[in-house]
């Protein structure tokens, strides 16, 4: 769970972006992938230079990546090949400065090229890596929820009715309340087990037990299939690879 001084960041952040409007690009301009994950492909933004001078100034810039996708999509409606623009160079170059900041690794690759185009297209792909990394992709996700949680990975789930069933590109997700547990088995299109795992809240000693009556919701990304679901009486939101492997739950508080 994010910290309460990460929180009203961002929501210092919101209340001051700007929004533009899109220009409109080339047939041929470069694009970055997955901001649909995030909620951001179809918004224009920019944040004012003071409030990325804040966030430059901060001392544990690392611990708020959430940021880094919305960093990405302000420097993806400067690359030139969307036309004119009247972006200052000094706020382009801190936005980068910030990226940098924030990957918490080096990527000195960036530094070293000399075109603003040159080091927006560098960052995308560094961003699209990011996002298909299993670790790193939840520190990327703005969340209130506890987690990334993982519960605990088990040889068989009990051979129960499933009480919701997710229908997703690479066959199921199945989730079986038994025993005071839930459990979510996935299994591919040929009904083969992929994994199953029990599912856990925060606390590791408590076990989530059982679904809600709301609808369920399944929304397929390039990058991930995303579950929302309640759980004892609680939403839950599971992150799924396309190819059906799993990467990490939030359970709200």
């Amino acid at each position: 769970m994010k910290s309460f001084r990460h929180i009203f960041l961002l929501l210092m952040l919101l209340w001051v972006s700007v929004p533009v409007e899109a220009r409109s690009a080339d047939k041929n301009c470069f694009t970055v992938k997955h901001l649909d994950l995030f909620g951001l492909a179809s918004t224009n933004f920019e944040w004012p230079e003071r409030k990325i001078d804040a966030l430059l100034s901060g001392n544990d810039s690392t611990n708020a990546r959430f940021l880094i996708p919305m960093i990405v999509k302000q420097l993806a409606a400067i690359h030139s090949c969307h036309g004119p623009t009247d972006h200052e160079l000094e706020r382009t170059l801190k936005l980068i400065e910030l990226y940098v900041a924030l990957r918490g690794e080096p990527i000195n690759f960036v530094n070293k090229l000399a075109d603003i185009d040159g080091k927006i297209e560098a960052i995308s792909k560094d961003f699209n890596d990011q996002v298909l990394n299993d670790k790193i992709l939840p520190h990327l996700i703005y969340s209130m929820d506890d987690g990334p949680l993982s519960g605990k990975i088990v040889s068989a789930a009990p051979n129960s009715k499933p009480e919701k069933i997710a229908i997703t590109s690479f066959g199921e997700v199945r989730f079986i309340s038994h025993g005071g547990r839930l459990y979510a088995v996935a299994t591919d299109s040929a009904d083969k087990v992929l994994w199953a795992r029990v599912l856990k809240g925060a606390n590791p000693d408590r076990f989530l037990s059982q679904i809600g009556p709301e609808p369920m919701a399944v929304n397929t990304y390039e990058a991930a299939i995303v579950v929302s679901l309640f759980v004892d009486g609680e939403r839950m939101t599971m992150y799924l690879r396309p190819s059906g492997s799993f990467v990490f739950y939030l359970q709200s508080w």
